[in-house]
């Protein structure tokens, strides 16, 4: 999901009639998201950001477990690379 002010600048060059692949090259995006984002209104986006911020997050779960582990672990950076 873009922040506001993406949105916002897609929408600017939308309106100067920029196509949507001249967009994605501007503003360094991939053209799935411009297209996407080029469609929506302002209502629109504005309940779709709503939708997403209170998403369910998978960690949430085990947010007090994974804390518990890093303060016994004297909040040193846990190493979570797979071992060779």
């Amino acid at each position: 999901m873009v922040r506001k002010s993406m949105y916002q600048d897609i929408q600017k060059l939308k309106k100067k009639r920029l196509s949507k692949r001249e967009v994605a090259r501007c503003l360094q995006l991939d053209r799935k998201t411009v297209r996407k984002y080029y469609q929506m209104s302002e209502d629109e986006y504005r309940r779709y950001s709503q939708e997403h911020k209170l998403r369910n997050r998978v960690l949430d779960l085990y947010r007090q477990d994974i804390l518990e582990i890093h303060a016994n672990n004297g909040y040193v950076p846990i190493n979570m690379s797979c071992p060779d």
